[in-house]
């Protein structure tokens, strides 16, 4: 039997291969070759608030950038709209096109899980993903228009950190459509519990920290995130999961994506009716 201290270990050495794993896939930092062992998949999911957490980050130093060049809006909206796009290198737009290819097919659910794993894009994602560019740089140039003062880069950088986190509890949470593919494994392999906590605690931490702390400067924008991301998940479970018989992957970043959108949307439409 395991003595305390290797129990320990051996989850922090699990910890450690779930963020190297979760950084290779879902960024482009590079971590050298991942380990795909059920190891490494075990906390998988409690990473991706993490890569959330780096992102926003590297957004925030990005903004800051572009008020220390003054740059014009139209430049600072270049370099929000392709932050997000360059640090994960688009795996979630992957995901956000196949849905879009089988949404537009209307076949049963078997056919659409086939159209899924077909690696072409018809034309229902390419006009999808098209359409989701457009209305993101829109709201990127909206937003850009105001002054990016640090109280107004806080809540934009909150969109991708908390997007992360629903999304990584929806492929945990949900049902897997199938027993097959990189999001069934997660799905089997994850500590769910521990990790249901964990982004259970996350959530709780951000709506505190935004609505109390800092005289509740942020309380409007806390709510407002925390709304468009319950829409996205409330939409993926009762919409979308149903649509295809479970939940994958593809879905997973479809589901981040219009997370991230409707954030956007949510913040942005806040600071012009303040």
């Amino acid at each position: 039997m395991p003595s305390a201290s290797g129990k320990i270990k051996s989850q922090a050495r699990s910890v450690v291969k779930s963020l190297r794993l979760c950084f290779g896939m879902f960024s482009k930092i590079p971590v050298g070759a991942p380990d795909w062992s059920e190891e490494a998949r075990r906390y998988l999911m409690c990473s991706l608030p993490v890569v959330g957490a780096v992102l926003a980050g590297v957004l925030f130093l990005a903004g800051l950038a572009a008020n220390a060049l003054t740059l014009p809006p139209v430049l600072t909206t270049i370099l929000i709209f392709a932050a997000p796009i360059a640090f994960t290198g688009g795996i979630h737009l992957d995901g956000l096109c196949d849905t879009c290819d089988a949404l537009g097919s209307n076949a049963p659910p078997e056919k659409k899980r086939e159209i899924l794993k077909d690696p072409r894009a018809g034309a229902f994602g390419v006009i999808g993903v098209c359409v989701y560019l457009l209305c993101f740089f829109a709201l990127c140039l909206q937003y850009a228009q105001l002054p990016l003062t640090v109280a107004r880069l806080i809540p934009l950088c909150a969109v991708f950190f908390v997007s992360r986190v629903t999304t990584a509890g929806l492929v945990v949470g949900a049902k897997a459509s199938s027993s097959a593919g990189l999001n069934a494994q997660f799905h089997a392999d994850a500590a769910r519990r521990a990790t249901m906590v964990f982004l259970t605690a996350l959530i709780l931490a951000f709506a505190v920290v935004g609505a109390f702390l800092f005289g509740g400067v942020y309380a409007d924008a806390t709510i407002a995130v925390l709304a468009a991301n319950l829409a996205a998940v409330l939409y993926a479970r009762l919409c979308l999961a149903p649509k295809f018989g479970g939940f994958s992957g593809d879905l997973a970043g479809f589901s981040l994506c219009i997370a991230e959108l409707l954030g956007l949307a949510a913040i942005t439409v806040l600071e012009i009716y303040k």
